[in-house]
């Protein structure tokens, strides 16, 4: 139950990522900040506060994890693995199980299910290329130490092209995906009359709905905090100034 529960929350965060840069753009900026995940208050497909962050934070780094948004207009969203050798395990535990909580039965169904609708054209003969170039469009990338070799390696052990086992891969050190992405900050009315500080990610499409909604939180007493939704996949997040 503790697999399955690492890996929704690991798939989710990724999920943030992946989905945020689509958001659209307004004016404003605010001072350099960091904030870091407040597990007590987060919400992963229905699991809230502490019982999530129990078994998910340990696998994160923490220093690492979070968003940054700077004075420039730019920002910065990361989510990075501790790859310390406690941790190494559970890790790889997560990801044999990610065809499984995916709901699919092998890279086909995989790239039909969520990678054709997001990302008209790829090409899943090229599975590697393909992510890195839609990733870089989207301003994702890949840290950490040898990232490449480990992608390929696990590439080819979830689709069967290797009979190793992902237990003999070597999870890269530092390893994790960043977002890096203009940001605005726009006040914005409710039904009930309040107002709130929507944050937004370039690039702009005015004919799309954001798949993603961030509102900030400012807090003399208590410090400032950002909240970040996406609705289909039931994520609810809170960041926390530090």
């Amino acid at each position: 139950m503790k697999k399955k529960i690492v890996l929704l929350a690991l798939v989710a965060l990724i999920a943030v990522c992946s989905l945020i840069a689509l958001t659209a753009c307004s004016d404003d900026s605010l001072t350099e900040t960091f904030y870091a995940v407040d597990w007590e208050n987060s919400d992963i497909m229905g699991m809230l506060g502490g019982g999530v962050g129990d078994i998910v934070k340990p696998l994160i780094d923490g220093g690492r994890t979070g968003v940054t948004l700077r004075s420039d207009g730019t920002m910065t969203l990361a989510v990075v693995l501790d790859t310390s050798e406690d941790k190494e395990k559970a890790i790889k535990g997560a990801l044999a199980l990610l065809p499984l909580f995916l709901d699919v039965d092998d890279l086909d169904s995989f790239s039909d299910k969520y990678l054709s609708s997001l990302f008209p054209g790829f090409d899943k003969t090229q599975f590697i290329a393909s992510v890195k170039e839609y990733a870089a469009k989207l301003g994702l990338s890949f840290v950490g130490e040898n990232v490449d070799p480990f992608l390929e390696g696990l590439f080819a052990r979830l689709t069967g092209e290797s009979e190793e086992s992902i237990s003999s891969l070597t999870i890269p050190k530092g390893f994790g995906i960043e977002l890096n992405s203009q940001y605005f900050i726009k006040d914005v009315g409710s039904a009930s009359g309040k107002t709130f500080k929507g944050v937004y990610l370039a690039p702009t499409d005015p004919d799309t709905q954001p798949y993603v909604v961030m509102t900030l939180t400012e807090n003399s007493e208590t410090g400032d905090s950002l909240n970040v939704k996406i609705d289909f996949v039931k994520l609810d997040l809170t960041f926390v100034a530090v």
